[in-house]
């Protein structure tokens, strides 16, 4: 009895798991390569076997070790999900989202930081990726909803999720992470989370500004030093939104008279009387500087660097300029402004759902999914034929993918491999090749308190070069006042705070009214201006940290 109660408190206690002897590994032998191979599948009778090879030496022509490993669906209570611990994985054309921006299985590299889900504190981390594996001819199967959900992995593919568990008049929240063709009607898959650290210093007026020149602006170059970044609209709240970023930049502004304008579709309409901004060339070129760039098509790959507040404005602009209430987004003129729309989503919490094209087929359209879950119930499934896979394998156990359809989110990694390792001398403690089903049972709900990390401000970096993978950074503080805080609240804030109220005061209204009167002083979501609602968000990710979670009773 006793053993089992120390089992339940700690399973893994003594087990220096795979991941930890992966980065010893490539800390000893940092050209050296990990190979796995399945050698038989037998998916009807349940039987895997498979082979891992270790190289020491990038010309090594034969591996220093090799380690097999089989097992049976039928031989226990873990293999019967957990029999094939390789191929959880997702097409070759799918993307991972680093800190350098989307990136493709050929160009990511080991040691490289990628956005991670930190299950435990409900928020994105950047990790380093550990090893990435790559599968041939693997069944695959399609996960989709109407709404425009659609992603295709293969069936023991991991998703993070969440649920809820009433017991004794207490709500309790468990997330763990869970295979595909093992989700319940009762799960909810965790689409995004926010990411909160960022290392460039751009600030969130400098953020905003960009997000209106990449919609509803443009960057002229009638030579090399004669450079303008232009903006133009016609909307009167917009209007006052851009001149309120503009008051401390040198510009000229011009005023339009309404007029016709004939369509690529076709349509001619009646066009408003509209205004036009021309940033002087020191303005612009001090507008590419805030971000390390010198070319606006350089935005991809500093994006994810910027501050959680910095991205809040710049993807707010970017859905004001050429965006709908509805959230669906497009633009055609720059196709990477799309990559910069996903990403942002994927950093600040959203899911961006399937790409499709316009009624003229000329331009891509995503939409941005108000919340960030996705419910197992309303998810269909079925065989998508087989194809090569990959998958990377990170800290935290998950990633960020961005799938050929466009479709962005969060979704889990690979695991499974040790005996080679051991076989290395890079073995678990008391000589154990491999115990990663222990790793399968352990359960990933996490206590929502976490101890508070150190804080230590980071350096900006260089232009195109990404910070260490070891640098720690610290939570976003509140910004100078500037026009853009004064602004409302956006339908995505207002509800990402709803589903935050709803996490700590669970299925009570009255509950949730007091907090949000004891945090902010308001009586509703739609009194906060979007600086308040910011800090409001951070506050309840704070208050939630103390929501109490147990161990789970149904597993």
């Amino acid at each position: 009895m006793a053993q089992q109660s120390a089992y339940k408190g700690n399973p893994i206690q003594d087990y220096v798991t795979v991941a930890e002897r992966i980065e010893k590994f490539y800390e000893r032998y940092p050209e050296g390569r990990i190979v796995t191979h399945i050698i038989e599948h037998d998916a009807e009778r349940g039987f895997i076997l498979m082979r891992a090879e270790v190289y020491r030496h990038p010309d090594d022509a034969q591996p220093s070790a090799s380690g097999h490993a089989y097992e049976y669906r039928d031989a226990g209570y873990v293999q019967k999900t957990s029999y094939i611990e390789v191929g959880e994985c997702v097409p070759m054309d799918t993307e991972i989202l680093t800190i350098q921006g989307w990136k493709q299985y050929e160009e990511l590299a080991i040691g490289e930081l990628v956005a991670s889900y930190d299950i435990g504190n409900d928020e994105m981390v950047w990790v380093p990726v550990q090893r990435k594996s790559y599968f041939e001819n693997q069944a695959l199967v399609r996960l989709f909803n109407p709404k425009g959900f659609e992603v295709f992995c293969t069936p023991n593919h991991t998703w993070a999720i969440e649920y809820r568990v009433k017991q004794e008049r207490k709500c309790y929240l468990y997330r763990k992470l869970k295979m595909t063709r093992e989700l319940k009607t009762v799960d909810s898959i965790i689409g995004s989370a926010p990411m909160y650290s960022g290392f460039l210093k751009t600030t969130p007026r400098d953020a905003a500004l960009m997000g209106w020149a990449i919609t509803d602006g443009w960057f002229q170059r009638q030579s090399p030093r004669q450079f303008r970044i232009g903006l133009g609209q016609s909307k009167a709240n917009e209007i006052e939104m851009i001149r309120s970023l503009l008051t401390k930049v040198e510009h000229k502004e011009f005023a339009y008279e309404a007029h016709t304008r004939t369509f690529p579709s076709g349509k001619t309409y009646n066009c408003l009387p509209s205004i036009r901004w021309q940033l002087s060339a020191q303005s612009s070129r001090a507008l590419l500087a805030a971000f390390n760039i010198t070319h606006e098509n350089q935005l991809p790959s500093v994006v994810p660097q910027l501050s959680f507040e910095a991205r809040a404005s710049m993807l707010e602009a970017m859905m004001l300029g050429d965006g709908t209430k509805e959230g669906k987004f497009g633009t055609k003129n720059r196709p990477w402004v799309m990559d910069v729309f996903s990403m942002l989503c994927a950093l600040q919490g959203h899911v961006a759902l399937k790409r499709r094209m316009s009624s003229t087929g000329e331009v891509p359209i995503q939409t941005l999914k108000r919340t960030h879950r996705i419910w197992a119930s309303s998810l269909q499934q079925e065989e998508a034929g087989r194809a090569d896979v990959w998958c990377p394998t990170v800290e935290h156990g998950t990633w960020v993918a961005r799938f050929s359809n466009g479709v962005t989110v969060l979704t889990g990694n690979t695991s499974a491999v040790g005996r080679a390792l051991a076989l290395c001398g890079f073995e678990v403690k008391r000589g154990i090749a491999s115990r990663e089903e222990m790793e399968k049972q352990t359960r990933m709900a996490q206590p929502v308190r976490q101890p508070e990390r150190e804080k230590v401000s980071a350096p900006a970096p260089k232009a195109g070069e990404p910070p260490a993978a070891t640098a720690k950074v610290e939570k976003p503080v509140t910004p100078e006042k500037t026009a853009a805080a004064e602004k409302s609240s956006t339908e995505g804030l207002k509800e990402e705070i709803l589903n935050l109220l709803e996490t700590v005061r669970p299925q009570d209204r009255r509950a949730q009214r007091q907090l949000l009167v004891e945090l902010t002083g308001k009586q509703t979501r739609e009194e906060l201006t979007y600086q308040e609602a910011l800090q409001l968000i951070v506050k309840l990710k704070e208050e939630s940290r103390k929501t109490p979670v147990e161990d789970d009773p149904l597993m």
